[in-house]
């Protein structure tokens, strides 16, 4: 192992499975605790250090695995875990407090920090520079850790059709981490799910298909949707999404499957108006989960990518627990 990747998984921290992101966070506070104790608190080693170590870590990533973001590569999460210490560690500077007396602080910033890291908070959504950036995948952790003190990508966070790649790739990490495969099966959307996970580098080993099932035929053929439940329920409908899911689980290799039907628009009806969109969620071993969402009248495209990200959101959340 060469210098960069050394410092680009902070000595192999980032090479622990499962959840490289969270051991990278777990490596970082001995070393924070360490510069503290020896009088370094501050800005500088809890945040700038860790800024300049990200630089030369991720500006090597391409020698790695091509230009994106495997999830070997944690030093984000340590510099941005730094970021997340510095007021235990100014307090230390100015209190002259025993390090062992905030104790709370060290624990609430490194369970704080993981949640956002892993959520989002609205701010770091589409903050990643363009692919190719010497900056890399710092910026989402370093806002996600100046979030809590107060999405990694392609360019400006977003895939061809708007989807949140920094959603895809959290998602592609986490996925990757438990080793669940995942499958859709979309009608509104017509894809674009499956097109935002595979716009990110490296999809193949968690994505395994997805279904685009736009009429109510394709939906019986490929997914075995009831005509039944078509007749008395109709295509925009929780059991019909309950049905995709279901259907695409089976008819996959995956452990994981995400369906999508809805009114896209424009125009709907005093029943289903536009912006109603259902979603179904079935994991291997669990019960399936449906659920509707009013996005309402913002438009065909407005309504697409909404459901698309919140597709990803639920995969996310399922892949979380």
């Amino acid at each position: 192992m060469n210098g960069t990747k050394l410092i680009a998984t902070f000595i192999g921290a980032g090479l622990l499975r499962p959840a490289p992101g969270t051991w990278g966070s777990l490596a970082a506070l001995p070393v924070a605790w360490a510069l503290t104790a020896a009088g370094a608190a501050g800005a500088d080693p809890c945040g700038g250090g860790g800024l300049c170590a990200g630089l030369v870590g991720n500006g090597g990533r391409d020698a790695w695995q091509g230009n994106h973001d495997p999830a070997e590569i944690v030093i984000d999460e340590v510099a941005g875990q730094w970021i997340a210490l510095f007021p235990v560690a100014l307090g230390v500077a100015h209190t002259g407090a025993d390090l062992r007396d905030l104790w709370p602080g060290w624990i609430a910033a490194f369970v704080l920090f993981r949640l956002f890291d892993i959520w989002k908070p609205w701010l770091v959504r589409g903050r990643q520079p363009a692919r190719g950036d010497t900056l890399g995948v710092m910026p989402d952790d370093i806002l996600v850790a100046s979030s809590r003190r107060g999405r990694r990508g392609g360019a400006g966070g977003a895939g061809p059709w708007g989807a949140d790649v920094t959603d895809a790739a959290r998602l592609l990490e986490l996925a990757r981490g438990k080793g669940i495969r995942i499958a859709t099966a979309e009608s509104c959307t017509g894809g674009m799910v499956a097109a935002a996970i595979t716009d990110v580098a490296g999809s193949s080993d968690v994505f395994d298909r997805g279904f685009v099932t736009y009429s109510n035929a394709a939906k019986v053929t490929m997914l075995g949707v009831a005509q039944a439940t078509l007749d008395a329920q109709g295509a925009v409908s929780e059991p019909v999404a309950r049905e995709m899911a279901e259907g695409a689980l089976a008819r996959s290799q995956a452990g994981l499957a995400v369906s999508v039907t809805g009114i896209a628009g424009p125009g709907g009806s005093e029943f289903k108006p536009e912006g109603r969109v259902c979603f179904g969620l079935a994991a291997a071993g669990r019960p399936t989960r449906t659920e509707t969402v009013e996005f309402g009248a913002r438009g065909r495209d407005g309504v697409r990518r909404a459901s698309t990200d919140h597709a990803l959101a639920l995969l996310i959340a399922a892949l979380g627990r």
